[in-house]
């Protein structure tokens, strides 16, 4: 079958949507990104107060299994919360966000 008028039409009106449709996807994970970068930045202003209490915590009572436990799950979140926010800054650098 030959391409006619209106096929041609047609493949190029979905081009155009799928484009779109994707253009979107880009914007909106663009947005993801930034709102990701702004929470993660307002986590280390949220929470140093509690790392430090809870390091002191853990210092004034080192016999204290449960305040030790909960040191050591919030040393270990650390390193994975510093690489998820390493993570965003390069992808919002990489993104021109």
């Amino acid at each position: 079958m030959a391409l006619t008028y209106t096929k041609s039409k047609a493949i190029l009106d979905e081009i155009a949507a799928r484009t779109t449709r994707n253009q979107d996807r880009l914007t909106n994970s663009k947005v993801g990104v930034d709102d990701a970068v702004v929470d993660l930045g307002k986590m280390v202003t949220d929470y140093s107060g509690f790392s430090a209490d809870l390091d002191a915590l853990a210092t004034a009572n080192p016999t204290d299994v449960a305040i030790q436990n909960a040191k050591a799950e919030k040393d270990r979140m650390i390193p994975d919360f510093q690489a998820v926010k390493t993570e965003a800054e390069a992808l919002q650098t990489a993104m021109g966000v």
